[in-house]
């Protein structure tokens, strides 16, 4: 019986034992069920940026709340990796692509120095020659026909009010000379332009502006060649036979676009080719590297026709941190080469042409001061027309400028200059040309032929930017005698 009240004592106890365990058991999967929901009802708060995330610190956190944290940093890192793979692709692509442009153009880059050096490069819209870059319809118009004018302004020539787009005012003037294989206007005048339109626009400036013909003898071996139109077909014949390009077996595909470099190519062999950058048309290149002088590297280009011993004299310095070589300036200083060659003209056919029977103040007067940056007074010509009278001085010559030695000593612009005259009489050979007697020293010339090498000195006028000539005696600008000169 004892046994009995043993036993059911037991099972009393074990079942109150089951139905804690039970309760507790049910409790903590109550609290478990609330915790999870409040986190997922706060991940969710997070996610749709209702709340931010609660920063617990880590001596209160617990083991079984770790896992919606970590779903969130592996979204983040997910997000993280795409983003750098993302960018290491676009740098590879990128890199790639540069590499590709920089390998087809690279061959491009040895007319670049020469764009520059002839000024051509400024004349790009943005002033970049850089090969790869785009070109356009209306910037290749500009380029082709400054580079035939070698000038980097038309509004003299075809002024034109209210342009409605950039470099219309270029390709106007390519329209009236008939230099368009096609009409350009504001809506297709930035297309860019094909290798053919631009051969052919090169092709109408040899004609049409520097009144040349066209060479049809050159035999074209391009393997597309009869895709062409015939006018298209004598353009090529005329390049080819020019060497303006190379003749070649492989396909031409002159209807695609070009780059500037392309365009660079062709503008310096077709502006070397017919020398445009040249004073006159019918000056020559030396070829020949024996013919060369020895600072060739110091000029833009060097001319057959001046002695090379003209271009070995050594310039004068005035100040050497800010003188210039004729490399340096060509570009700058281009536009007014013509008009120094003309003021060179204009001055010394008054000082070398002088005859005491005829000659008269007013005439001798306007011939010096219109080109010169001081004028002389009356006083100082008069005197020279009495001494000239008096010893009867007859004098005959005449100077050029030789081209391109045109530089800068730091102060002055100068322009290598030859003067060659006659003295056909006179009673004395001192002092026969005019501002000789305003040195206070005395110069003989030789009663006959005379010849002197000078450097003619310029300065330019600071609001206009004309130049104009500060000429004393000739003697005291001999060139590459600086004792003289100073």
């Amino acid at each position: 019986m004892e046994e009995n009240n043993i036993d059911n004592e037991k099972d009393n106890v074990n079942e109150e034992t089951v139905e804690k365990n039970d309760v507790k058991i049910d409790e903590k999967y109550t609290e478990e069920k609330q915790e999870i929901k409040s986190e997922v009802e706060e991940i969710k708060k997070v996610e749709t940026g209702e709340s931010k995330p609660k920063i617990v610190p880590s001596y209160n956190k617990k083991n079984d709340t770790k896992k919606p944290v970590k779903r969130i940093k592996s979204k983040i890192t997910v997000v993280i990796i795409w983003t750098v793979i993302i960018c290491i692709l676009i740098a590879g692509i990128t890199f790639t692509y540069n590499v590709v442009m920089y390998n087809k153009y690279k061959k491009y880059d040895e007319y670049i120095e020469k764009m520059d050096i002839y000024g051509y490069s400024r004349m790009y819209d943005n002033k970049s020659p850089k090969s790869s870059e785009k070109v356009t319809k209306s910037e290749a118009i500009k380029m082709i026909v400054s580079t035939a004018l070698n000038v980097y302004s038309i509004e003299g020539i075809a002024p034109l009010n209210n342009p409605k787009y950039d470099n219309e005012i270029w390709v106007n003037y390519a329209n009236a000379m008939e230099l368009l294989p096609e009409s350009i206007d504001e809506k297709n005048q930035n297309d860019r332009i094909s290798y053919i339109d631009v051969l052919s626009i090169l092709s109408k400036v040899k004609v049409n502006m520097l009144e040349l013909n066209l060479d049809i003898e050159g035999k074209p071996t391009f393997s597309d060649i009869d895709r062409y139109k015939n006018e298209q077909q004598t353009v090529l014949k005329d390049a080819v036979w020019n060497k303006i390009i190379d003749n070649n077996t492989s396909n031409l595909n002159g209807n695609r676009k070009i780059a500037k470099g392309e365009l660079n190519e062709l503008l310096i062999k077709f502006s070397e080719k017919y020398r445009t950058m040249t004073l006159n048309s019918d000056d020559k290149f030396v070829i020949n590297d024996e013919k060369l002088p020895y600072n060739f590297d110091d000029y833009p280009y060097v001319l057959a026709n001046v002695n090379k011993k003209i271009y070995e004299t050594k310039f004068y310095t005035e100040d050497i941190g800010k003188s210039k070589i004729p490399i340096e300036i060509y570009a700058d200083e281009k536009e007014n080469m013509a008009s120094m060659s003309s003021i060179i003209l204009q001055y010394f056919d008054a000082i070398l042409n002088v005859d005491y029977a005829t000659i008269d103040i007013n005439d001798f007067r306007w011939k010096v001061n219109q080109v010169s940056m001081y004028e002389f007074g009356d006083d100082q010509i008069q005197d020279y027309i009495n001494y000239v009278k008096e010893n009867k001085i007859k004098l005959i010559g005449n100077a050029k400028i030789q081209m391109p030695i045109v530089y800068f000593d730091g102060s002055k612009y100068r322009a290598r200059t030859i003067v060659e005259f006659n003295v056909e009489q006179s009673n004395k050979l001192e002092n026969v040309l005019f501002s000789d007697n305003l040195t206070g020293n005395t110069y003989k010339y030789d009663l006959g032929s005379n010849l002197k090498i000078i450097d003619v000195p310029f300065e330019k006028d600071n609001e206009t930017g004309n130049v104009y000539i500060c000429m004393g005696s000739i003697n005291k600008n001999i060139a590459g005698d600086v004792g003289i000169l100073k």
